[in-house]
């Protein structure tokens, strides 16, 4: 008999929860729900604002780089839920699987964020970081321009900077204590970082929660690949054609959206730590003096 991910039970196929919320979400708790989210990314990007500009050496330069890209992929993520502040409220889509694919990106980059700006490490090493950094972005544009523009003249230029940039890991103290296969790989520019998912989540204290976190991003990335869960049961569900729907609406209330604020607090936390001086109520307070009604928003929704 083949696999029916629909049917209740059989003698041969196996038997996979829906994940359907429990109860019918009302629209009271998923509005809320976006607000508080929101009320996170204003305070995320008052904090953003206030930091910008500034001269504050290199790693606080990639915090803020990369901090703005956080808070731009939260206002995405807030733009994708219907009844936001930004959009017309007759003009809801729903799309559960577009939202859980930017909470991903934005779990990722709160990673990356770590462990190129809020992680304590030593100079040498931290410069280690940054030149594989770079020679994994070197690489990948030589890659992406050879198929593309396979005719550019710049494209040597590619070639050139990443032979200049293994030089100069080869000359960090960190990077040749490393085992000759780790040096072997990390040379080839296929990789970004010098850690994976599950270490950077243990610099950030948060070794204890590495089986949920890897439950959630499986989940996550099934709708960022397309693979079967993201669409097996939309028929039994209802979901996934852009009308609301109790399935996608107690998605994006119980569990994406709690799950993403999370992320964008606790990376704010650490952000402000960089810039002590910032008061985020007093910047929000001066943004709305500054710009009127039209910013005090982050604390409105149009129901």
């Amino acid at each position: 008999m083949p696999y029916n991910p629909t049917m209740t039970k059989s003698a041969h196929d196996p038997e996979i929860p829906s994940g359907s919320p429990p109860e019918r979400i009302s629209d009271e708790d998923y509005v809320d729900r976006v607000g508080s989210f929101y009320s996170s990314l204003a305070d995320a990007t008052a904090l953003s604002r206030a930091a910008a500009g500034r001269q504050a050496g290199e790693r606080r330069h990639w915090a803020s780089v990369l901090f703005t890209r956080l808070c731009n992929t939260a206002c995405s993520v807030v733009v994708m839920c219907p009844r936001n502040p930004f959009n017309h409220p007759d003009r809801d889509h729903w799309d559960m699987s577009a939202i859980a694919s930017l909470t991903r990106n934005l779990v990722e980059c709160s990673f990356a964020l770590h462990y190129l700006a809020f992680d304590e490490v030593g100079d040498d090493e931290w410069l280690t970081r940054l030149n594989l950094m770079q020679l994994h972005d070197c690489v990948t544009r030589h890659k992406i321009f050879s198929d593309l523009t396979p005719d550019d003249p710049d494209i040597d230029g590619f070639a050139v900077q990443a032979e200049e940039l293994r030089n100069r890991l080869l000359t960090r103290k960190h990077f040749t204590s490393l085992p000759e296969k780790q040096r072997k790989r990390f040379l080839t520019g296929d990789h970004a970082w010098l850690l994976t998912q599950d270490e950077i989540l243990t610099r950030m204290g948060q070794a204890e929660n590495t089986r949920n976190f890897r439950g959630m991003w499986r989940y996550l990335s099934t709708h960022a690949h397309t693979f079967p869960v993201a669409f097996y049961r939309m028929a039994e569900q209802g979901s996934g054609h852009g009308l609301e729907n109790n399935k996608e609406k107690g998605m994006i209330t119980l569990v994406l959206l709690p799950y993403g604020e999370e992320v964008l607090r606790a990376a704010t936390k650490r952000f402000n730590a960089l810039f002590p001086d910032v008061d985020i109520a007093k910047e929000l307070e001066a943004i709305g003096k500054r710009e009127g009604k039209r910013a005090l928003r982050s604390r409105t929704l149009i129901r």
